[in-house]
């Protein structure tokens, strides 16, 4: 990974600027990070494309005008000023001087630089209103604050527009204008102005807003407590806002992700949902991934919003859906994975404090730097890398995988008995313990395997490739294979099982 930047006081960050004790909106847009910590006071935006050029100047510059600096030859626009602090987006590979004199081309305010820093530049994030849409001064400084009365704290970037949700009315949403994310005066009526779920002609959505969801620039669903809602096109001019389900909704700002496909992934308070690429446009309901195979793993959860926090992800390296469940404090986890090939789940375990608080695929042009990043309640990024055979802190890895539970026959009252059983493993495999578990019903050998009872039978294959025959002999109506290596330093790779049974006669009863 390229070597992280600390946020200090260098670049304007003062302790405290930033809680993420709850969710924190974080959207990226226009060369600059903007959050939104759900304060009243935690509005703030990283900028990473302005010069700051510190100095008193004789007047108040406008925004959008040229700044030279004649004796350099650099210039560059105007963007804000804050206090003594002027930030100018450079429009030349000559960088601005000390001591020189640098001019406004509309203002002709002038100010001499007593310091240059590069960016990233820690700011609060205030707003602008729109003095005249044919104003060449464009935007000026407003004392009013638009931004939300009591903060926010779920966010996204959709159609050149910030939307943010509110604290204090939680079914409302607010845009930010067209490509400016420091106007939000909702009062204006040219076509970028800044627009509402009270100004807007679309409305508000009929539930709290727990996420916001957007797809390109070709729609936005808002996801409620137990809706949810579908914004299609720019919602100053000509939007739709139609519901898409008034039964299901999604958990939280973070509890959902798209695939390479487009096929939306959510977590709702009762499954696992999935909305194919299209759905937005044929009016197609939510479908419930986990009430067919795992009807009782979200419930068995207990899944609170108040107290919880849902991450997921799309891993292009394993070609599946990562999801976190961990409480906000990092004292209880658990997450599994969502396998697109066999549209299966996996479970994943990880030490308490290392379950994913945040995901983020890292797309790096180095092989070495690639894959999906995983910010760990415990402060550290960590990444999947298949060469270790240990976790983080060398920690032992669990690995285990269970075949089954199958019938023996497809008859009625009939054990089997398993008189030959052959593994292939894969070249690079250190070795694996096969315990064999056998059974009346398949729910008496799921809770064998899960109480970790005294299997029918047991062998220890070392070393990769196929291995010798095993002839368990052991009998009932249904089998499983369990598979397991929790070694040191070791894992194992299964590519086929072969199973020859045998008649027993029939079961008794």
């Amino acid at each position: 990974m390229p070597e992280l930047t600390l946020l200090d006081s260098s670049h304007g960050f003062t302790a405290g600027d930033l809680v993420t004790a709850g969710y924190t909106a974080v959207v990226p847009a226009f060369q600059s990070i903007y959050f939104a910590d759900g304060r009243a006071a935690g509005f703030h935006k990283l900028n990473f494309n302005n010069t700051k050029i510190t100095g008193v100047a004789s007047g108040a510059f406008s925004r959008g005008e040229v700044m030279t600096q004649t004796n350099s030859g650099a210039t560059g626009i105007f963007d804000e000023s804050v206090g003594n602090n002027h930030f100018i987006y450079r429009t030349t590979t000559v960088e601005f001087s000390v001591g020189e004199l640098v001019s406004g081309s509309i203002s002709t305010e002038t100010v001499t630089p007593s310091a240059v820093t590069a960016p990233p530049h820690w700011l609060d994030w205030t707003t602008r209103r729109l003095a005249s849409p044919a104003a060449a001064t464009g935007l000026v400084a407003d004392a009013t604050d638009y931004l939300p009365a009591g903060g926010s704290n779920i966010g996204c970037l959709f159609s050149g527009r910030i939307f943010l949700n509110s604290i204090l009315n939680p079914n409302q949403w607010l845009a930010t204008r067209h490509r400016d994310p420091c106007d939000m005066e909702v009062s204006q009526s040219d076509v970028g102005t800044p627009v509402s779920s009270q100004t807007a002609k679309l409305g508000e959505v009929g539930d709290v807003i727990t996420a916001m969801v957007p797809y390109l620039d070709h729609y936005l669903y808002f996801g409620c407590a137990d809706e949810i809602w579908v914004l299609r096109g720019d919602p100053g001019s000509g939007a739709q806002l139609t519901n898409v389900s008034r039964e299901v909704g999604m958990f939280g700002p973070t509890s959902w992700t798209f695939d390479a496909e487009g096929n939306l992934f959510f977590m709702g308070m009762d499954g696992f949902y999935f909305l194919p690429a299209f759905s937005a446009a044929k009016g197609i309901a939510p479908e419930n991934l986990t009430n067919k195979r795992l009807p009782n793993l979200v419930r068995s959860i207990g899944l609170n919003r108040r107290t919880d926090r849902v991450v997921m992800a799309y891993d292009k390296d394993r070609y599946g859906i990562n999801v976190s469940i961990s409480q906000m404090d990092g004292a209880y986890g658990v997450g599994f994975f969502w396998d697109l090939r066999l549209n299966a789940f996996v479970p994943d375990s990880f030490a308490a404090d290392q379950y994913a608080a945040s995901m983020m695929y890292y797309d790096s042009r180095k092989a070495s730097t690639r894959g999906l990043l995983m910010g760990g309640q415990d402060g550290y990024i960590r990444k999947f890398d298949d060469d270790q055979k240990n976790d983080d802190g060398d920690t032992t890895i669990d690995a285990y995988c269970t075949l089954g539970p199958f019938q023996a026959f497809n008859k009625m009252r009939r054990n089997g008995q398993i008189a030959e059983q052959s593994l292939r493993l894969s070249d690079d495999t250190d070795g694996v313990d096969v315990a064999n578990y056998s059974g009346d019903a398949a729910e008496a050998v799921v809770n064998a395997i899960k109480n970790a009872d005294v299997p029918q039978a047991t062998e220890t294959l070392t070393g990769g490739g196929r291995r010798p025959v095993m002839r368990p002999r052991n009998a009932g109506a249904v089998h499983a294979l369990h598979l397991r290596n929790n070694t040191s330093g070791e894992r194992f790779a299964l590519e086929r099982v072969t199973v020859r049974i045998t008649d027993a006669g029939k079961t008794k009863g």
